[in-house]
C-alpha cells in the first residue's frame, strides 16, 4: 500500500511538471516582449528588400489585397479578446520601405496593441506607438480600409502631450 502511494505521488508530480513545462512553452511561444520586436526591426540590413521581409514572414499591406487577410484578421481577433500575439507588416509609404511589428497583450497591457516601426533602407525608426484593440474600417471605392485607433502611451512621462494619428493596417477589395 505504501508502495502503491508513492508511485502515485511520483506520477502526480511528474504529470504536474509535464503541464507546467507545456504552459511555460506555449506561453514563450506566443509572446513577443518589446525588446525583442525591437530588436528583430534592428537587426534589419540597410539593403533589405520587400522580398526578404516577407521571407521573414512580414505581410505586405502596400498593395489592395483581393479580400481580407486571414493571418491579420486572426491577429484583430486575439486582440479583441485581449490574447496575446504578433503581426509582422511590411510596405511601402513615402517611397520608403518600412517594417512594423505589432503585439497585442505587451507588457501586461491586454487591452493595447503596441507597434515598433523601422525603415530599414534608411535605417531610421519612429517612436513606438499604441492603439486600441478595437479598429474600424471605412469603404470607398469598392475597397475597405482597416485602422488602428491611436491611443496615449500613458508609461511615457509626456504622453498628454503626444500628437496621436490613427494608423492604416491595410486595405481590402468590398467585392
Amino acid at each position: 500500500m505504501k508502495n502503491y502511494i508513492s508511485k502515485m505521488a511520483s506520477i502526480s508530480v511528474i504529470i504536474v511538471i509535464g503541464v507546467i513545462v507545456i504552459y511555460v512553452w506555449i506561453s514563450k511561444k506566443e509572446y513577443y516582449s518589446g525588446d525583442a520586436a525591437w530588436n528583430e526591426l534592428l537587426s534589419l540590413d540597410a539593403d533589405v528588400t520587400m522580398q526578404t521581409l516577407q521571407e521573414k514572414g512580414y505581410i505586405d499591406v502596400s498593395q489592395v489585397m483581393d479580400s481580407q487577410n486571414h493571418t491579420i484578421t486572426s491577429f484583430l481577433k486575439n486582440a479583441g479578446n485581449r490574447e496575446r500575439g504578433i503581426l509582422k507588416i511590411t510596405g511601402v509609404s513615402d517611397d520608403k520601405l518600412f517594417a512594423k511589428i505589432l503585439v497585442c497583450g505587451y507588457s501586461g497591457k491586454p487591452e493595447t496593441i503596441v507597434m515598433w516601426t523601422i525603415y530599414p533602407n534608411t535605417q531610421q525608426a519612429d517612436a513606438r506607438k499604441c492603439f486600441a484593440t478595437e479598429t474600424f474600417s471605412v469603404s470607398e471605392d469598392d475597397m475597405i480600409t482597416v485602422y488602428l485607433e491611436n491611443i496615449p502611451d500613458y508609461s511615457l512621462p509626456d504622453w498628454e502631450s503626444q500628437i496621436r494619428i490613427d494608423e492604416k493596417l491595410y486595405s481590402y477589395s468590398a467585392q
